[in-house]
This record gives C-alpha cells, structure tokens and sequence, in this order.
C-alpha cells in the first residue's frame, strides 16, 4: 500500500467533533476522512504516536505510520497553543514538530521579541521586532529608516531613524547609532565609527574611524583607526591611523601612521618622499622624479606658444664658493661660481646630457683649466680666465659656448 494512501485526514468546516478530557481518538494505518471541523481538547493519537507532556494538544510521531495530510488549517488565538510548554508569552516556541528524544523543529517567537524558525536549538530564521530577518546569525536583512543592512550584526545599533544608511558585510557599520548617508561594504567596514557621509569599500576599511565624517576609504585596512575628516583614502592600508584633515592619499600603506593635513601624497608604497607630493594649503606640487611630456608646458601661460613659455622670471639653482677640481658641475645646478683654484674643472660628457646649459663663473685670481668646448670663434677651448664667465650648452656631442 503507498505511503500517501494510509492516513489523510481532511478537515473541512461543517461539523465539530469534540474530543474532551475523558476521551481520546486512535486513527489507525487506514484511510480515515473528518469531513468537517476537529476540536480536539485533550489528545489526538495518529498512527500510533503520542502527545509530549505538559499540555501538548497532539503529536505526529514520525515512523512509517504517520501521514498526516491538513489542507486548510490554521492555529489562532491561544486555544491551541495553551500549556505550559507552548507558552505565548514564555520563551518557549509556539509550535515544534519533534522526533522522539531527538531533533526538533521549532515555529514562534522567543519571548516578547522575535519570530524565530529553529533546529535543534540553533536560529535558522529570525524576524525581529526592529524589522530584521537573519537567516542562520550569519546573513542580515534590515530595511528600516531608509537603510539597508545586509550581514551578520550590520547596522546593528542603528536607532532605525531615516538616516539612509547602506552595510553590507559581517559587522559592517554595526556601532553607528545615529550616521547619515553612510555607504560601508566588506567584514567591520565602518565598524566602530560614528560619522556621517563616509564611504568604505573592503574589509576593516574606516574602521574606528570614531566621529569623522566625508571620508572615503577605499582597500583593505585603508582608513582603519584614522582620525579625521574629509579625507580620501586608496590603497591597502592607506591612511590607516593618519591623523589629520582634507587629505588624498593613494598608494599601499601610504600615509600610515602620520600627522597630515591639506596633503596629496601618491606613491606605489609606503614612502617618505612620494612620487607626487602635493600642498592644498599652498597650492604647491611637488613630483619627486623625473617628469616628461610630449605636449608645450606654459608656466603662468594658458596656451604656449614654445615648447616651454614661461610668463613671467625664471630661476636657476646657484652654487658658490667652489673649489675647482674638488666640485664638478652636475645635474643638481645650473650657475657654478668658483673662487677657489685647486684642478681642473670636468663637465659630464656632452651626450650624458644633451641641451643641458651652464654658467661656469670664474672668480679666482688665475686662469682655470676646464674640459673642452668649442668657444664663439669655433676652436676648442679648455680654459677660463679670471675675473671671466662662459655659458656652454651641450648639443648631445660637444659643449658649445653661446655666450
């Protein structure tokens, strides 16, 4: 005989059967049909099982014998759910489905609070009364106050006002009680922060980051124990417990434990010169490195007309007081003043450094020996006399005097 064809009890509503203290029903493996409303007040026995103690109202006992089919069947009010076990009121679940001495299944709330589906104890499915379903303590669901929160504990403390908040991510933004318009995505992003109008995107991003508020943090532990505003922050690990305000940042720890403020630093690493160093406050930048263009550079000049077109002085780095022979023009100056004889001056071979310009100034009291350049009248010269200067430019194959 099938399985399904055993046990089906419809229950319809056209007549109460009532069932009180003193009898009981036994439904045995055969087909058996209540074509009308089932009041049970004492104990329903299906297939041989057994009602639990402390007032349960029935029970289906799950061997091969119980098959219990309800259609149309709802439980309202208390009289079903009455007894000291399923208490509306207690901690106890409203209704559980259970094998015998083993794992069970539990339907209710637990307590005043939430609705909870449990397994052997263990939440599987939890709406609160705040308006969050967990799924199994690991995944969150809140929409509440404009907000969105999605992960185990995000937005936890949120007071659920209209504070258009967006977590998502295990502990994401879990501390901030009273933020606006925050974005934090990845495990503890934002997590212990307080601010409003932040932005953190990877794991621990702005984490700690207690009252600051317009940041934006970008990559794993960027921002994390920072102490300030309006920051932007790139990279792992970038800014992480920076102090300070109105910084851009990029780079990987770049920016870590320091004290900066107005500050564009952008680097590859964590470094004390970076690449690009730039002063909001003074409208300064500084590249620490080689910089090349292919397009005219107009200094104070929105449209140059030579490849460089300065609109206004230029300037030259000076070195004075040198001695000849101990000091040699390189690539840190331009104008070299001696005034001390000693040996004969060497210049860089002129393909090192084609274009290069100098001004080798000699204000000793006798003739200096220097390396060759062809002079105004096209024959090779290696000397200066005193009291004179020469400027030489070096057209990728000798040095050339222009002046």
């Amino acid at each position: 005989m099938k399985t399904l064809e055993k046990i089906a009890i419809f229950l319809h509503l056209i007549l109460v059967v009532n069932i009180t203290n003193a009898q009981s029903v036994l439904i045995t493996p055969q087909k058996s049909k209540i074509s009308d409303t089932l009041n049970v007040n004492s104990f329903l026995y299906i297939g041989g099982g057994f009602p639990i103690e402390s007032g349960s109202i029935f029970q289906v006992k799950p061997d091969e014998n119980a098959i219990f089919y309800i259609p149309n069947w709802g439980l309202s009010g208390t009289e079903i759910i009455t007894g000291n076990f399923y208490s509306p009121t207690g901690n106890a679940p409203q209704v559980r489905f259970e094998s015998e001495g083993h794992s069970f299944f539990d339907i209710g709330r637990k307590g005043t609070l939430d609705f909870v589906i449990e397994y052997d104890d263990d939440p599987m499915l939890t709406i609160t009364n705040a308006g969050q379903l967990n799924v199994r303590k690991r995944l969150t669901f809140t929409d509440a106050g404009r907000s969105v929160f999605i992960g185990e504990d995000a937005g936890k403390y949120d007071d659920l006002t209209e504070n258009n908040n967006v977590y998502l991510g295990h502990w994401a933004g879990n501390a901030n009680v009273e933020g606006e318009n925050n974005v934090a995505i990845g495990t503890e992003a934002f997590s212990g922060s307080l601010g409003s109008y932040n932005f953190a995107l990877d794991t621990h991003a702005l984490q700690n980051n207690i009252n600051g508020n317009d940041n934006i943090a970008i990559g794993n532990f960027a921002g994390y124990a920072s102490d300030g505003s309006n920051n932007i922050l790139i990279g792992s690990g970038a800014g992480e417990s920076l102090i300070g305000t109105r910084n851009i940042i990029i780079g990987r720890e770049l920016g870590s434990n320091k004290t900066l403020d107005n500050t564009l630093w952008i680097d590859v690493e964590n470094t004390e010169a970076p690449l690009i160093h730039g002063d909001f406050a003074a409208n300064s930048l500084k590249i620490n490195g080689k910089f090349s263009t292919t397009n005219s550079v107009g200094v104070k000049i929105q449209t140059p007309m030579s490849t460089l077109d300065v609109n206004g002085s230029m300037g030259l780095k000076v070195k004075s007081g040198l001695e000849s022979g101990t000091t040699d023009p390189d690539d840190s100056a331009g104008i070299w003043i001696y005034t001390t004889a000693f040996g004969p001056i060497t210049l860089p071979p002129a393909s090192s450094c084609p274009n290069r310009t100098y001004t080798i100034v000699n204000k000793t009291t006798s003739s200096l020996t220097i390396s060759e350049f062809q002079n105004m009248l096209n024959t090779t010269q290696t000397t200066i006399t005193s009291s004179t200067s020469v400027w030489i430019v070096s057209d990728g194959l000798v040095w050339q005097q222009i002046k």
